[in-house]
């Protein structure tokens, strides 16, 4: 994202694409995105649980998020253990 701003910013400011970009990188990717059950419309939508009667709304047969906040694609033991127990 700072690369991003960086470039917008150095573009003459008559064509208006000055950004103000206080995180320069980040790995979010928003567990309503992820597991497909909702389309976060507001800042809070990123924040509100999801409960179970959301993931049977979810296209994935199953789902596991990670006990702590990870950084994004981390190859966890939690998650590999129930990844594997997933396999047949």
């Amino acid at each position: 994202m700072g690369i991003l701003a960086d470039k917008l910013n150095g573009l003459p400011a008559l064509l208006g694409f000055r950004v103000s970009n206080p995180i320069r990188e980040h790995c979010f990717v928003p567990a309503v995105s992820a597991v497909a059950v909702r389309e976060p419309g507001t800042h809070d939508d990123l924040y509100t649980s999801i409960t179970d009667e959301n993931l049977e709304e979810s296209p994935f047969h199953a789902v596991k998020f990670a006990s702590q906040s990870e950084a994004h694609t981390l190859v966890t033991e939690e998650l590999s253990i129930w990844f594997l127990d997933q396999l047949p």
